[in-house]
């Protein structure tokens, strides 16, 4: 549990003995105090950190395994090994955020509502730089290539934006539609990152990459590890571990850093 966007921690906890009828609400009330509202389907405060109206409309919103729910928190049935994100954040300039990096490396392992799907890594980059981000993958216990048997898939997109296909091109999109609080401008691929408010403050055009999850909400979301150019790509492909990208919205490389979006971090190189 945080707030501001995966910034600061409220709480974390395990929950013992997961059964046929744990709810992320109930999880949630074993431990700490809640409030909620419309019979329990919209949960309004938790730890005394409330919903507000005032100024910018702040409320607590959910992930499971690194998509955000389609139900209410009363009605989603938890398996045990799924990890639940709450956090406490500004509605902001994003409003929709489907799915996020920040539980890696679900869902590529362990899926989602009971689901495990397939992931399929499409290379649009050169072979090194895909065969960097397989390995980095593997690693973390993830299975490429499996049969999807007519089912959905998981895609992991390689490249650099300016190279992705048109089906793959939706973070060249206005941050409202992606769910990303970064964009590629044509034609130049130029990587801007966003603060809450949808302020540009770092604009890169060259050794920049992006870790970034789109889509969910019940559906497989499309992993992106995309950049400026193929340096970009590459350190992207370095920020795909856990640790790096816990309880974060999406990751930017920049100037050998690690930013977690939405930035804070002002200035860019332009």
């Amino acid at each position: 549990m945080t707030r501001d966007f995966g910034r600061s921690e409220v709480a974390s906890f395990d929950v013992d003995g997961v059964g046929p009828s744990t709810t992320v609400l109930r999880a949630l009330e074993s431990e700490l105090p809640v409030e909620t509202s419309y019979g329990g389907g919209f949960v309004d405060g938790i730890a005394g950190l409330d919903s507000r109206t005032d100024g910018r409309p702040t409320d607590w919103f959910f992930f499971v395994n690194g998509i955000e729910s389609e139900v209410g928190g009363a009605d989603f049935l938890l398996s045990a090994g799924e990890r639940v994100w709450w956090d406490y954040r500004e509605w902001g300039e994003v409003m929709y955020v489907g799915s996020v990096v920040g539980s890696y490396p679900a869902p590529l392992t362990g899926g989602y509502r009971g689901t495990e799907w397939p992931v399929r890594l499409v290379c649009e980059s050169d072979r090194t730089t895909c065969g960097l981000v397989r390995s980095g993958l593997e690693d973390d216990g993830v299975v490429l290539g499996g049969s999807s048997g007519g089912r959905a898939a998981i895609e992991v997109v390689v490249g650099e934006f300016g190279r992705l296909g048109e089906e793959h091109r939706v973070l060249g999109d206005p941050t409202s539609r992606s769910g990303v609080f970064a964009r590629f401008r044509d034609p130049e691929g130029t990587l801007e990152l966003f603060d809450r408010s949808g302020r540009i403050v770092v604009s890169e055009r060259r050794g920049a990459g992006l870790v970034a999850s789109t889509g969910g909400t019940g559906e497989p979301p499309t992993w992106f590890v995309t950049g400026t150019d193929r340096t970009g790509v590459r350190n992207a492909a370095r920020l795909l571990e856990p640790d790096r990208l816990a309880h974060s919205y999406a990751v930017a490389a920049v100037d050998g850093e690690a930013v977690r979006l939405p930035t804070e971090r002002l200035g860019g190189n332009g």
